[in-house]
């Protein structure tokens, strides 16, 4: 069953080994027996198994990534979707701002216009009140003030027709 091992397999330098050996024989190397076999078979069959475990750990990885990548897909899918209803709306209310600019821009004027007679009303009035505390006061210089040919002011008018009534009669 036991091998014999040449003796140019033999370890160790020549001098020494036949030194040695002109006294005792060296003991034969012992047999494999199924040992060496059976370490190469279970080292064979533990890289299958890990290399098996590695393929299985990436397909579990790859599906669970690709089930988050759907989710994410989709999701972007609806936000697009909606994005996409958001500038139609977005637009649509801009187009209808543009139409209704001169409409804005009228009441703008319009309020201005109110503002500005509502101060002239306020300065005519200030003008009236002024005007009749003079004649109140007893004022003479009023005809030497306005010129006979030149019409009156719009509020000075208005004034004069008020303060006088005898004066149109």
């Amino acid at each position: 069953m036991a091998r014999e091992t040449p003796a140019s397999a033999r370890s160790g330098p020549p001098s020494i080994a036949n030194s040695h050996t002109s006294s005792k024989p060296l003991p034969a190397r012992p047999g494999t027996s199924g040992t060496e076999m059976l370490l190469t078979t279970k080292r064979r069959h533990a890289s299958e198994k890990l290399q098996k475990a590695q393929r299985a750990e990436r397909a579990y990885k790859a599906k669970k990534r690709t089930a988050i990548a759907r989710a994410d897909l989709a999701e972007s899918k609806e936000h697009f979707r909606k994005s996409r209803h958001h500038l139609r709306e977005g637009l649509h209310m801009f187009a209808c701002v543009i139409k209704s600019i001169p409409y804005v821009i009228g009441e703008r004027r319009e309020s201005s216009l109110q503002r500005k007679q509502e101060r002239q009303r306020k300065r005519d009035e200030e003008k009236k009140k002024r005007l009749e505390e003079r004649w109140a006061a007893g004022d003479s210089t009023r005809s030497d003030s306005v010129d006979a040919g030149a019409p009156a002011p719009e509020g000075e008018a208005a004034a004069d027709a008020e303060a006088t009534p005898a004066a149109t009669a």
